[in-house]
């Protein structure tokens, strides 16, 4: 299925609501997306890669994904300066596209990514 800034949210958030087993490598993070992540988890376990060393993640998104990260189950972060991926696996879901997890990538706030347009395939 082709993704556009349309219905990229919405796939991802799914993605990560029925998945057990997750694994996302996605650059940057933004406000909101430890929301969604706190919203959305309920699996086994959650596998977060992202990038902390070029100034494109908000670095109290990943805080606050430290300070909840005792009530979400197997949630496990880890940094890999220099990463550039945008890609979301589940046991049986594959996104990969050029959103980050950001107001800007993914609309988490609506309409503020109007000026964006995102494109992504999930498999």
């Amino acid at each position: 299925m082709f993704l556009s800034t349309k219905n990229y949210l919405a796939q991802f958030h799914h993605l990560i609501e029925v998945g057990m087993h997750v694994s996302l490598a996605v650059a940057f993070w933004g406000r909101g997306a430890d929301k969604l992540i706190e919203t959305a988890w309920a699996g086994k376990s959650l596998r977060i890669l992202f990038d902390l060393g070029n100034g494109g993640t908000n670095p109290e998104v990943i805080r606050s994904l430290l300070e909840i990260s005792p009530r979400l189950p197997g949630l496990e972060l880890r940094i890999a300066d220099e990463l550039h991926a945008k890609v979301a696996v589940s046991e049986t879901t594959a996104i990969i596209g050029s959103a980050n997890c950001s107001v800007n990538g993914l609309g988490l706030e609506g309409t503020e990514c109007a000026g964006w347009q995102e494109a992504g395939v999930m498999i």
